[in-house]
């Protein structure tokens, strides 16, 4: 692959090969990537927390919520629901969409 370089004269053609070229090509696409300007603001990890936490109290989630306790009320009035599963799940839907609550009582208290 490299012969027709060497013939040419141009000298240490071996260092670049397709490792190289995949090198370049990853480091020019974080170069950019990191230059945007969705990166550019002041606080990247304030807008990814708030999207987490919408995803996970968003109305499909709440949704999803009323469906499992559905099922598990079918579960207990078939008589295979534990106290522990039953505690869980609640235990479960408080600290998720609790969340916000409970970490403003905790500020507020500091």
């Amino acid at each position: 692959m490299f012969e027709k370089a060497k013939q040419k004269g141009i000298q240490n053609a071996q260092w670049f090969n397709v490792e190289t070229a995949e090198r370049v090509v990853r480091l020019i696409l974080v170069t950019l990537i990191a230059c945007s300007p969705t990166f550019a603001h002041a606080a990247p990890w304030d807008d990814m927390a708030d999207e987490i936490i919408d995803l996970l109290t968003n109305g499909f989630t709440r949704s999803i919520a009323i469906i499992a306790c559905i099922a598990l009320g079918l579960a207990a009035w078939a008589g295979k629901l534990t106290w522990a599963w039953g505690g869980r799940f609640i235990a479960g839907i408080v600290l998720i969409f609790g969340a916000a609550s409970i970490v403003d009582v905790f500020i507020g208290a500091v």
